[in-house]
Parts: C-alpha cells; structure tokens; sequence
C-alpha cells in the first residue's frame, strides 16, 4: 500500500497519497477495498469504528446502526456469500449476526485487506479540489483520486424532527 507522507498541508498531521480512497468497511467497503486492489491500485479505507463489518458488527450504543443481538440473515447463506469466498457449510442456511461478522473477518484475511483499513477514523469533510479528493479525519488528510462511499445505513438528522419536520413527529 502506497503511503507516502506528504508534508503540503501545514493544518493536519498527515497526509497520505492513494488513487482510492474507501469510505466504510462494511460489507460493501470490504468489497470495493478487494476489487480496487485487484485492479492494482492503491487504496485506504476509512471506517469509523474499531471493527470492519458495518452493521453486522453488534453493539449495545443505542447510538450506533446495528443488528440487534438475535439477529440472522433474512436471506440464504448460499446467496448471500461473495462469488470468490464461499461461506462454510458450518454457518448453516442463515447465520447468526456473529457468524456474519466472522466470514466478512474471514474475507478480510483470505484477501489481505486489513493493512489497507484504517480503523477508529472519522471522516469530518471530503472536498474534491481539480481532479483529487481530500478526506480529513482529524489529524490526517487522505488525497486520492477516487471515492468510494459505502457508508450504509445513516443516522437520521434529529435536528430536522424540530424544525423541519416539527409537524410530523
């Protein structure tokens, strides 16, 4: 993975060159990390978290998007796998959450795909300037020359149920 430090923003701590950059490692994040990567390009994925999986990664936080704790696949494991990694028989018709979580860690492995997930980085703006994006955490700022959002679900603007929307709620 090509990182190379560049020092021409004085404002963030680091700065890292990759042609892509990948917003999220859930499920689809995870999947355009790998296929960028066959394709021989560089690419840092960002995800928020401090585990890959998106929604599939379980938790208590009322505040975060998650499955809730008996949660199983709505469809077949059969259909759901990727084409190139076929789930274990072992997961049964249709995983449990957990099970979900530990094929995508699977997948990850399988393809090499962690060095390039940066984990516990939040994303505060992407901006493109000319032909490059600038994603900026809070210390660092990713240039690429593509981007790829696969943030899923999203938290609903609870300003707007005040506002807006003060006469729906």
């Amino acid at each position: 993975m090509a990182r190379a430090k560049m020092n021409s923003n004085p404002v963030k701590e680091h700065s890292y060159h990759n042609q892509v950059t990948v917003l999220g490692a859930g499920w689809s994040g995870i999947l355009a990390t790998k296929y960028m990567l066959e394709e021989g390009l560089t690419v840092a994925t960002l995800e928020r978290r401090d585990n890959l999986g998106g929604v599939w990664y379980y938790s208590d936080d009322s505040r975060e998007n998650t499955v809730m704790k008996s949660t199983i696949a709505s469809s077949s494991s059969a259909v759901t796998e990727m084409s190139d990694y076929p789930m274990p028989n072992e997961i049964g018709y249709f995983p449990h959450h957990k099970d979900m979580l530990q094929y995508l860690h699977s997948y990850a492995d399988h393809f090499h795909l962690l060095p390039h997930i940066h984990f516990n980085t939040t994303v505060e703006k992407a901006t493109k300037q000319n032909d490059k994006w600038y994603v900026y955490t809070s210390n660092e700022v990713f240039i690429s020359d593509f981007l790829i959002v696969c943030t899923g679900q999203s938290k609903p603007n609870r300003e707007l149920s005040t506002t807006l929307f003060k006469d729906f709620a």
